[in-house]
């Protein structure tokens, strides 16, 4: 933020439009994770990961997107490289996020397996997991 007001950057109509979605789902992840370790509700806990996932697929298409524009000569690279740190930031938060879910879930089975539950997809193919992903994807979606 202070790199962008020191060096007055104006980010494309585009690229404000994908930050404030994404901003909005980041919040949300934020919100939902700790309601979700303030009150040790692990069914809150379990819409985080398909947030995550959501947030993860939102800034690749937010990145994909900037590349475009940078060939259209709409943004600019120097804008650019503030627009991915962003977008970094955004993601390390969601991935903060589904780690303490994730280890909120862990513990109700008194066991300490996050990695394991992340190596393992199978979480991914579970009915409620596809439900909240895409209810997910509905909500947060981004399009030029």
């Amino acid at each position: 933020v202070e790199e962008i007001s020191e060096k007055k950057i104006r980010f494309s109509e585009a690229a404000d439009k994908g930050l404030k979605v994404l901003e909005d789902a980041v919040s949300d992840i934020a919100y939902v994770t700790i309601q979700a370790f303030i009150n040790d509700d692990t069914e809150k806990a379990l819409l985080v990961d398909p947030l995550e996932e959501v947030i993860d697929d939102l800034c690749d298409e937010l990145k994909a997107g900037h590349i475009e524009r940078v060939g259209r000569g709409e943004c600019t690279l120097e804008n650019g490289f503030v627009f991915n740190d962003l977008l970094t930031d955004y993601e390390r938060i969601s991935d903060h996020c589904s780690n303490i879910a994730v280890d909120l879930l862990e513990s109700e089975e008194d066991e300490f397996r996050s990695h394991e539950y992340h190596k393992s997809l199978e979480y991914r193919q579970n009915e409620k997991y596809s439900s909240y992903f895409n209810y997910y994807k509905g909500k947060y979606t981004v399009s030029e």
